[in-house]
């Protein structure tokens, strides 16, 4: 029998070490080499019902549809990515038109994940409160009167008063009346303007009640409203596209169809879709009534010389006027 040494049993411990090591390093490898198939798995997986292109593309209409003069850039997607889950990342910058130049005001970011429900889109505009503070009243027998003014609108004029000629904003204002497009921009044409976006009404308060509302004695304004803007229209399989900046007379046929294609798109699409995801509440409804009532708007947001917006005062039908963003002068 051999006699037990501390050579010999510092030689066992060395030999135990070796072999735990080279065990912990096995594992290590194998979990490494599993989670990489895993992961090809996922990719492929991804690629196979890729749908970011399609997702891009109607987060940037729900964008569209619900801020006025906010838009998702759409000529690429940035930071894309796909977690372990099988959740993909992507954004895109966040813009607004003031005079004639883009504005960057923040990020959009997309997370989709395999089950709606856990999809979202979220905004990040930083140094402003909110995405958009412009409000819209919804037109009623109250508010029909001509040449209505209100102390906001008082504070507009004055603003625009002391801001020099080589400046440019963005303004908007509520209509008397329900108006359509055609007949609202017809009411600016002789303005040295463009028109960024009009809210619609989709029948609210007679179709459904909105989600989010407020009443004052000049009637309700909607929170959870959307609106007519120039346009979106995607290319096969979404990739390319084209997007309609402004809404004008000569352009004014596609941006309704562009509208109505985008929003049954939407519609074929599950209802988790386009409510949690998209953020789009009483899709159907709104989409219905367009159909049976053509498209009527409220107001519109408006772009120009500081100078020009000034002559809207004397504009008969128009009133509740707020002013936005004011930039340098950048018009033609």
């Amino acid at each position: 029998m051999n006699e037990w040494t501390q050579e010999k049993e510092a030689k066992i411990l060395k030999r135990s070490k070796w072999l735990l090591t080279i065990k912990i390093v096995r594992i290590i490898i194998i979990i490494a080499f599993i989670y990489w198939i895993y992961m090809l798995a996922i990719t492929l997986i991804s690629d196979a019902t890729d749908t970011k292109n399609e997702d891009a593309y109607y987060a940037r209409v729900a964008t569209s549809m619900k801020y006025p003069n906010v838009y998702a850039d759409f000529t690429s997607i940035l930071g894309s990515s796909i977690r372990a889950t099988g959740t993909q990342q992507f954004s895109n910058p966040l813009l607004k038109v003031v005079g004639k130049e883009e504005t960057l005001i923040g990020d959009v970011k997309v997370t989709k994940s395999l089950l709606n429900v856990f999809s979202h889109i979220q905004y990040e505009h930083p140094g402003r409160a909110v995405l958009n503070e412009f409000s819209f009243v919804l037109p009623n027998d109250a508010n029909k009167y001509e040449d209505a003014e209100d102390e906001s609108s008082q504070t507009v004029w004055q603003r625009l008063e002391k801001l020099p000629e080589g400046t440019v904003a963005e303004m908007k204002f509520t209509t008397v009346d329900y108006m359509t497009p055609e007949a609202l921009l017809k009411k600016v044409a002789n303005y040295d303007l463009d028109v960024l976006w009009m809210p619609l009404f989709t029948g609210e308060f007679e179709s459904f009640t909105p989600t989010s509302y407020g009443s004052s004695g000049n009637g309700n304004t909607v929170s959870d409203k959307i609106g007519l803007y120039g346009g979106h229209a995607h290319g096969k399989d979404f990739n390319g596209g084209s997007f309609i900046h402004t809404l004008n007379l000569e352009m004014m046929d596609e941006s309704k169809d562009y509208y109505l294609t985008n929003l049954k798109e939407m519609l074929d699409k599950k209802e988790s879709y386009y409510e949690r995801f998209l953020g789009l509440s009483y899709l159907e409804e709104r989409y219905e009534y367009i159909q049976s009532n053509g498209f009527k708007v409220y107001g519109a947001v408006v772009t120009g010389p500081t100078k020009e917006l000034l002559k809207l005062r004397a504009e008969n039908g128009i009133y509740q006027f707020q002013l936005g963003d004011v930039e340098l002068w950048n018009w033609k």
